[in-house]
């Protein structure tokens, strides 16, 4: 393992906040890591964490102009028109099909014109599923926020937005208690030196 501070992690969904996305949204039809996943012709990072770790606050100080962010979050706040929606397995499925269309775009190499590069922001607390993901998409690194529970439970509740914070709690919970340390990954210890208040 090795660990790096934010500076030196620059040069290189989600599945556990919604179970159900972990395999198949049941009803919405939306894979979370389908089978047609290949390498990307953009240059990729993908950046792993529980809620609260920091995940798009670390992405959006280190992505540069012209790079891509793809985030279920987000796109989700973008198809239901409001912050942190409460989704049924049909929404789910609408984000997750949304969210792979933009990762297959990158996986065009007519994309190097439109992007530099790429940020996909997921939770993947499982070893096995980063090097999925590493193995199928062939990013750049694979960077792991090791926020402690502690402190994302502490920023979820300044998050406003959030209706949800003893679910998020209990999601933090199962990251943690899923997480596994791969060979590779790039480590960042303590992101809530750098983290900005939310």
């Amino acid at each position: 393992m090795r660990i790096f501070n934010k500076r030196a992690a620059t040069f290189q969904t989600h599945a556990v906040s919604h179970p159900l996305t972990y395999h198949t949204a049941r009803g919405g039809g939306g894979a979370s890591f389908p089978d047609w996943f290949r390498r990307c012709f953009v240059p990729l990072q993908i950046v792993c964490g529980p809620p609260g770790a920091g995940k798009s606050t670390y992405v959006r100080d280190c992505a540069a102009q012209g790079e891509r962010i793809i985030c279920f979050d987000t796109i989700a706040e973008k198809i239901m028109g409001k912050p942190r929606p409460k989704l049924t397995p049909q929404q789910i499925g609408l984000v997750l099909r949304e969210r792979n269309d933009q990762l297959g775009d990158l996986m065009r190499s007519s994309a190097l014109k439109r992007w530099h590069g790429a940020w996909l922001i997921i939770s993947a607390p499982e070893r096995e599923r980063r090097q999925g993901l590493f193995d199928k998409l062939c990013p750049r690194t694979i960077i792991v926020l090791t926020t402690p529970a502690t402190e994302c439970k502490r920023r979820v509740r300044l998050d406003k937005a959030r209706t949800d914070v003893s679910e998020t709690d209990a999601v933090i919970d199962r990251w943690w208690g899923a997480y596994s340390p791969r060979t590779g990954d790039c480590v960042v210890e303590n992101y809530q030196t750098w983290a900005k208040a939310i």
